[in-house]
């Protein structure tokens, strides 16, 4: 019914697990075991910071906020307390070390029932393919509401064409203390200069 549906404006925030097939290839119930201890901290911080779940398919979320602010935080939050998790995962424990790509969006949408849909659910999805392991990407419309109220370090990163999106965005990175240490802690290697290569955001440090 019609009644069901209306428009909101909102924050959207897509992450998923970097390399999560391969993972299950090699070590499914470690792979299983590590991913549930990995949602529990995500689905923690989205409900602390107000924020609700309306897509997952097990190693990746999208959910919905009322604000900008609340969202990036909690993407800080449990992006910390993953690096956290990772660096106390000893070599040869059963346990594996995961990484997330977060992105962050902000748009008009449509809400149906439980259901979330439009461009700003896609733009999120598309920032977060495009994110480095580990790592926050934002839109400049996020980078702009935030920037200047968050503990952290907000990087331009170029202007970059989305997968099925026909507008260029301006992309950001939101940098913590933790941020240059995910390459040693989890073994990804993210190559280092400015734009893009392999799906991977290059970070200038």
């Amino acid at each position: 019914m019609m009644s069901d549906v209306k428009r909101k404006f909102a924050t959207i925030l897509a992450t998923d697990c970097v390399g999560f097939s391969k993972h299950m290839l090699e070590d499914e119930d470690a792979t299983f075991e590590s991913l549930n201890a990995c949602r529990q901290i995500i689905d923690s911080f989205i409900e602390k910071h107000n924020g609700r779940i309306f897509h997952t398919a097990g190693d990746s979320v999208i959910a919905e906020f009322e604000s900008p602010i609340e969202t990036v935080n909690c993407a800080i939050n449990f992006q910390d307390s993953i690096y956290e998790r990772n660096l106390n995962i000893l070599e040869g424990a059963k346990s594996r070390k995961m990484l997330w790509r977060v992105g962050i969006h902000c748009d008009d949408v449509i809400f149906e029932k439980d259901n979330v849909y439009g461009n700003g659910v896609n733009i999120a999805a598309r920032l977060e393919a495009q994110c480095a392991p580990g790592q926050i990407l934002v839109s400049r419309v996020i980078n702009e509401q935030v920037s200047s109220r968050i503990e952290a370090i907000s990087r331009a990163a170029g202007t970059k064409k989305l997968k099925n999106i026909s507008n260029e965005f301006e992309v950001f990175t939101i940098s913590t203390g933790h941020t240059l240490c995910w390459v040693k802690c989890a073994g990804y290697r993210i190559p280092r200069g400015n734009g893009y290569k392999r799906n991977f955001m290059e970070q200038t440090v």
